[in-house]
């Protein structure tokens, strides 16, 4: 009788033992993903400013994010909200933010726009810096580990006189003055194809460059400056100056 009992245990046991196992398998599946901005815990901290040349009235602010887990043919969608005491700047008003974030099917990251500033109107006596505080929340696909949030500060300044400009041949830098001088260098794509190609092959689309050889100036002296210099004559504005060797 008692090796009887004993055989029954052991198979009662050894049945629990893979009960157990079937069990444990079954909840490490069922387990979600994790995702993350940073492997860095705490918060993150980026900051956006407009380019000097930049006449858009929006700048994306972007990000990676990251999958702890292996990429699956569906996309998946993240949810990710905003941390009211992390924000100073205004939805709707300062900035644009995104009505869903996918990671594509297939992958374990993905580089994407997580909010988009507006350009600051002038006049705006706001603190220089604006935030914005976003952070992942569990959802039905991830939960969220690691660094999970992100504070994004939009710095807002005066246009900056860029290092291409020089007075002598220029005149006294004004952003309208710059504004007009790209846009008269872009206009010779039309206007102008060929100079347009010497141009750009040496100062490219937003010229960050501070010299350039004695062809160029002559192309810059013809083909921008001087008719900015007649167009100013008929349309003059409080600041512009543009030096009399154009005319």
């Amino acid at each position: 009788m008692n090796k009887i009992r004993l055989l029954l245990f052991g198979i009662i046991g050894f049945g629990s033992l893979l009960s157990s196992c079937d069990t444990d398998y079954m909840k490490y599946e069922e387990v979600k993903d994790r995702v993350y901005f940073s492997k860095f815990s705490g918060v993150g901290t980026s900051y956006s400013s407009f380019p000097y040349w930049e006449q858009s009235n929006q700048l994306s602010s972007t990000s990676w994010l990251f999958v702890m887990g292996y990429p699956i043919d569906k996309d998946r969608e993240v949810r990710i909200e905003i941390v009211d005491s992390l924000t100073t700047a205004i939805e709707g008003e300062d900035f644009i933010f995104p009505e869903k974030f996918v990671i594509p099917a297939g992958k374990v990251s993905v580089y994407l726009p997580v909010i988009t500033w507006n350009r600051r109107k002038e006049g705006d006596t706001r603190s220089d810096t604006l935030s914005v505080g976003i952070a992942i929340i569990e959802n039905e696909n991830f939960i969220p580990t690691m660094g999970d949030t992100l504070k994004l500060c939009y710095v807002h300044g005066e246009i900056s006189k860029p290092r291409f400009w020089f007075d002598q041949y220029f005149g006294p830098f004004s952003p309208g003055l710059m504004y007009k001088f790209l846009d008269q260098y872009h206009s010779l794509k039309e206007t102008n194809p060929e100079a347009y190609e010497l141009l750009y092959a040496y100062v490219g689309e937003y010229w960050d460059i501070s010299v350039w050889p004695s062809p160029v100036e002559y192309l810059i002296s013809k083909y921008i400056m001087t008719p900015l210099y007649y167009y100013y004559e008929e349309h003059p504005e409080p600041g512009v100056v543009i030096p009399p060797m154009y005319k």
